[in-house]
């Protein structure tokens, strides 16, 4: 049994679907161009620089023109759609295990998320933080060493970055 990819047509049969034709991810690099272009254009609004420095349309005329290139990128280098090889599996079960195994991360993600953004005010960004990027990194399945490292590190280097930048972040009753 033959095993066509979705953008695949038979054997001398050509494609109907104008998806398949252009391929969908091509369209999804057009139209994300179109927005980047459009948020470009919104940002070229604001100031570039102002007196103290960086104006209010720096940051954002900057990630606009950066998603843009990506875009851009994707639309023309992009594989043509009958250059996509479908991927090798080992069946209907494990496709099943690895969306049930998705969708368990997405919601432990969710989760941890949500208890963070509470944990903030009491506990502080520091312990908050911490606590999320191990369980975060732990969720995704790294070396409980490696997690609890990134997160002792990780936490206070954002936090100290953020006050360099003079943002506040909630600190929590142990003065951190």
């Amino acid at each position: 049994m033959s095993t066509l990819h979705s953008s695949q047509a038979p054997a001398g049969r050509r494609p109907t679907n104008p998806l398949t034709r252009f391929g969908a991810k091509r369209l999804a690099a057009a139209v994300l161009a179109i927005v980047c272009a459009a948020f470009v254009l919104e940002a070229s609004s604001y100031p570039y620089m102002d007196w103290l420095g960086p104006g209010s349309g720096f940051f954002p005329m900057w990630v606009g023109s950066l998603c843009l290139l990506a875009a851009l990128g994707m639309l023309i280098f992009g594989s043509s759609p009958a250059g996509n090889p479908p991927l090798p599996t080992d069946g209907e079960a494990d496709l099943a295990e690895d969306r049930t195994l998705a969708r368990m991360r997405i919601g432990g993600t969710i989760v941890i998320l949500v208890l963070t953004g509470f944990a903030l005010q009491p506990i502080g960004f520091n312990i908050a933080a911490a606590a999320m990027i191990t369980a975060l990194l732990l969720l995704y399945g790294t070396r409980p060493v490696i997690a609890v490292l990134a997160g002792l590190v990780g936490a206070p280097a954002v936090f100290f970055l953020f006050a360099a930048l003079h943002v506040r972040l909630p600190v929590g009753p142990l003065g951190f």
